[in-house]
């Protein structure tokens, strides 16, 4: 299987039970994780050169950069759930054991 965006912020909704809050908000947090994820690993790719041991990026650092963005309205423990959740979405879809 393929990740999507959709079916995560799905899978993290109904699982976490949700319902109060707006998916697009879990779609923003994932992207954010997304994208910073990728910002990451330009970095680790140029950083992997020089040092030649990549550290992974943690939830709680993605939680602590999420919470600095205005546009994800997310309380610390929602965006540690959403990022828990969507772990086990990775995992089900068979990318990450």
């Amino acid at each position: 299987m393929n990740y999507s965006l959709e079916e995560a912020a799905c899978w993290v909704t109904l699982e976490l039970n949700l319902e109060k809050i707006d998916v697009s908000q879990i779609k923003r947090a994932i992207n954010f994780e997304q994208e910073l994820i990728y910002q990451s690993m330009l970095i680790k790719n140029i950083d992997l050169k020089i040092n030649q041991q990549p550290q992974a990026l943690k939830i709680e650092k993605i939680v602590e950069e999420a919470l600095k963005d205005s546009i994800i309205n997310l309380s610390k423990e929602q965006l540690f759930e959403v990022y828990k959740s969507e772990l086990n979405y990775i995992e089900f879809i068979g990318l990450r054991k």
